[in-house]
């Protein structure tokens, strides 16, 4: 059994992945109704699909996710310019910690995003939408990003000034993970 994409610690997800194999085959209905009566309160199986044997794991194909960041109602939210000003750097660096030394180095996270843009309306709270690398060949996390857009725009913040919500895994192509199974 294996996730698609770990979700990182304190975020939430509309839309996970796991995989496994059973030793029989079983109704997919019935494996829906079977872990939705196990799973904890706020978790439920949507979906389940018989994946050929030829298939790959679902983690080799994730290549991309979108994100929301959602913001109280106190938060300093960065203007649409702010994002496009910092989307114009020719190269954004972040500092990143190295695992096998001690200290960080320069990483350009510029080809890591995919999209950025802020989606506004009267009704709901400011909400930051993002398309970021995440695999096992590149990956951002989308808090790292918002540490620097906020930098970029010199807004400070409070730890839970927003949340952030994962919203769909990709392919390398752009095509929904959930497209292929």
């Amino acid at each position: 059994m294996s996730l698609a994409q770990p979700l990182p610690l304190g975020y939430t997800s509309s839309g996970e992945y796991l995989e496994f194999e059973t030793p029989i085959s079983y109704d997919e209905s019935f494996i829906i109704s079977s872990l939705n009566c196990k799973l904890p309160c706020g978790i439920k199986a949507l979906d389940c699909r018989r994946v050929s044997e030829k298939f790959k794991n679902a983690a080799s194909l994730v290549c991309w996710a979108s994100y929301e960041v959602i913001f109280s109602e106190s938060a300093v939210v960065p203007s649409g310019a702010q994002l496009l000003g910092f989307l114009d750097q020719s190269e954004i660096y972040i500092a990143k910690r190295n695992k096998k030394k001690t200290g960080s180095e320069q990483i350009d996270i510029k080809s890591l995003i995919g999209h950025l843009s802020l989606l506004k309306n009267e009704e709901d709270p400011p909400i930051i939408y993002m398309k970021v690398r995440t695999g096992s060949a590149a990956n951002l996390n989308p808090k790292v990003l918002m540490d620097s857009l906020l930098s970029f725009c010199n807004i400070s913040y409070e730890e839970f000034s927003f949340h952030i919500k994962r919203l769909e895994l990709y392919q390398e192509d752009g095509q929904s993970l959930y497209k292929d199974l």
